[in-house]
């Protein structure tokens, strides 16, 4: 058999694609772990291991000092990202070696602690191209995919260890196989017969029993094992009460009651198994990814795939919910499954105070209260937001969306003309048009207001965008449509290249939640954007003109290009003041056998990650507890030293805090925009404390 020669423009796109993911990957070491979010999420993802716990996630500041133990558990976040970090860790052989310093040495740190969000948003990547290119046409879906994997916002979501990816990519999932549901005929799945009883036997079943199996089964067999595991017990009684929240009497109680959901996924798989139909297949995953989505992050994703589903079926013509064609069954007893084990053992085991601290104060007040004075805003806070957060796709997506909502509202009869009957386009325009509208809602509806929120709405955005440049011929865009929307796009590419030209440390807020003070420095050169943007605006040319494909190949070539200067230029230099380590690198490097470090006058949690939690800690300045604790070590250990980090801000302060004999004696060893590091040598206060004593 003569094996077909590809054709050449699937050999440009695989060329592009490899060299996309090269760009993604080769400078991933170059970055230190960032403050804020990476250290913190990668050290609750070390303590899983540390403490052989998946279930009461852990966070402790230090081994010491007035605020080292200032939190001992960590209830802001659900535990996937965590679980996930965790898993990657012991993969790798990272994060529980002797070496203090393994975190800021160890080959394979970075990668261990980012590869489960590379992987999630390679998962968003595929879902948006996959979905765009089977509903709208190849092309279609190729651009689509590209746009979502160059968006600046995309790139660092998905080279950093957030929550934010992984979260991101079960609403991908669950709302690319509703618009696949929706927007394609059903078909009937293969069944085969086992005796007396018949299943359904089907490849295209495959994905909603992986699903299910990965992120229901496994976790809820883990939590089982752990609660009943004698060693989990014995540590529980020692450290906890007799009965009540945190005992062993709780943790028994959360062993029997997990078995309640060993027969839900048994309902599950029965349930599965007598589908019939693609569509039936598809809908399955819709609220079980809302679940998954759920145990990443929040309310939020749940949110977005509830609300757009019901804004898509009202804007379908439908009064009412067609509650069958939802199937409902399997997708509710997907959601429970993969959702409520961990909570309700976590209810039974801490009880009201973590529901309250978990729910009221981490979901509902900060959507409703707000969280810090400046992260609030209106509804421009994201429409400013974007053109840095999605250059240089981010000029077509707003065009794009004002395209296919107009497009919409004509084919439907708003205009005075007829209906008719939608396309797969047309549902999949439907689809992406409403999710970004209910993710911009709830972003912008939020009154804590973050720049990463945002990239919930990248994936609706990206596929419009890929739509819309690849098919404006099917859309039916005249050519003095064309010319409208590319000068609109010119007019946003160029305010987005400005604003990241003017203001260099916008693309590291694109993932971080401090805004203000230092952290507008050491944003590192973005004179790059501007060239890079230029085949881009010298693309939309040929899109005028009609020649799709060259300008398809420009858009691309753009794309690539701002995330190679993202990723190889921008980001490992600003990470040196972003990152703590450096600085810890040179600490490990330098310290003598008996010299310790103290983060003082700061709480950014790098600090803890990167010393693996050996490290003095003292959030607010307290003079007399730092004598005291200089004056011990220097008893203990006259010839050592005491490293001190900080923020720039605070390091002229240390000396007026330190005991008279050392003010003359602090040495600065690395500094950046953010972080200062200096060392203090004991000896001239151990010497002053023996005259001391001898007079």
């Amino acid at each position: 058999m003569r094996l077909r020669r590809p054709r050449p423009t699937t050999l440009l796109v695989a060329a592009a694609a490899a060299t996309l993911a090269v760009v993604y990957v080769a400078s991933i070491r170059a970055c230190g772990p960032w403050d804020p979010w990476e250290t913190h999420y990668g050290e609750v993802a070390r303590q899983i291991l540390v403490r052989h716990d998946p279930l009461d996630l852990w966070w402790k500041p230090g081994s010491g000092g007035p605020h080292g133990r200032a939190e001992t558990t960590f209830w802001s976040k659900p535990p996937l990202t965590f679980w996930l970090i965790a898993l990657s860790f012991a993969a790798f052989g990272v994060g529980t070696a002797p070496d203090p310093a393994e975190l800021v040495h160890a080959p394979v740190a970075e990668i261990a602690l980012r590869l489960p969000s590379l992987l999630f948003g390679a998962a968003c990547v595929v879902g948006v191209g996959v979905v765009v290119g089977r509903l709208a046409s190849r092309r279609a879906g190729v651009l689509a995919a590209f746009a979502l994997a160059t968006m600046p916002q995309m790139v660092l979501v998905s080279r950093q260890a957030l929550t934010d990816v992984i979260a991101l990519a079960p609403v991908v999932l669950a709302l690319g196989a509703y618009a696949v549901a929706v927007a394609t005929p059903p078909r009937e799945l293969a069944r085969r017969r086992f005796g007396r009883f018949e299943t359904a036997w089907d490849r295209r079943l495959l994905p909603a029993v992986l699903v299910v199996l990965a992120f229901g089964v496994v976790p809820l067999a883990v939590l089982w094992a752990h609660v009943l595991h004698p060693a989990t017990i014995a540590r529980v009684a020692r450290a906890g009460r007799a009965d009540g929240p945190y005992s062993a009497a709780a943790l028994r109680a959360v062993g029997w009651q997990l078995s309640i959901y060993a027969v839900v996924a048994l309902a599950l798989f029965a349930r599965l198994a007598r589908l019939r139909t693609t569509r039936a297949a598809a809908m399955s995953l819709v609220l079980t990814g809302a679940g998954i989505s759920a145990m990443a992050k929040g309310l939020l994703g749940p949110g977005i795939v509830i609300a757009t589903v019901v804004a898509d079926q009202f804007a379908a013509g439908r009064r009412r919910l067609r509650l069958g064609e939802l199937e409902l069954p399997a997708g509710l007893l997907g959601l429970v499954l993969v959702l409520f084990p961990w909570h309700h053992a976590m209810w039974v085991f801490r009880g009201d105070r973590w529901v309250s601290e978990w729910i009221m104060v981490n979901n509902l007040a900060r959507f409703g209260s707000g969280e810090q004075a400046q992260a609030v805003g209106d509804v421009v806070y994201y429409l400013r937001i974007l053109g840095p957060a999605a250059v240089p796709f981010g000029a077509v997506a707003p065009v794009a969306f004002g395209v296919a909502a107009g497009l919409l509202l004509r084919r439907a009869g708003v205009f005075g003309a007829g209906a008719q009957a939608p396309s797969s386009r047309d549902v999949l325009l439907r689809v992406l048009v409403l999710w970004a509208f209910v993710a911009g809602f709830a972003i912008t509806a939020s009154v804590t207001k973050y720049y990463h929120y945002l990239v919930v709405a990248l994936p609706p955005l990206s596929g419009l965008a890929g739509v819309v440049a690849a098919e404006p011929a099917r859309l039916g865009l005249s050519l003095r449509g064309r010319i409208v929307l590319a000068l609109a796009a010119c007019a946003l590419l160029y305010g987005a290249v400005h604003l990241v030209v003017s203001q260099p440390a916008i693309l590291a807020h694109l993932t971080t939640y401090l805004y203000t003070g230092m952290w507008r420095r050491g944003g590192g050169d973005t004179s790059w954007v501007v060239w890079y943007a230029i085949p881009f605006a010298v693309g939309l040319v040929p899109w005028v003109l009609g020649r799709v494909n060259t300008a398809a190949a420009a858009f691309v070539l753009s794309g690539i290009l701002t995330t190679h200067g993202l990723l190889d230029v921008y980001l490992p230099a600003a990470s040196e003041h972003w990152s703590q380590r450096t600085a810890f690198r040179t600490y490990f490097g330098q310290r003598g056998p008996d010299d310790t470090v103290v983060s003082w006058w700061f709480y950014y949690r790098g600090e803890t990650y990167f010393t693996k939690g050996r490290i003095w800690v003292m959030k607010e300045p307290d003079r007399s507890k730092l004598v005291e604790y200089l004056e011990a070590r220097a008893t203990k250990f006259p010839g050592a030293h005491v490293w001190f980090i900080t923020i720039e801000a605070h390091a002229n302060r240390l000396a007026s805090h330190l005991p008279p004999a050392l003010r003359r004696s602090i040495e600065r060893v690395y500094e950046n925009e953010h972080y200062v590091l200096l060392r203090v040598p004991l000896a001239p206060l151990a010497q002053r404390l023996r005259q001391d004593r001898a007079g």
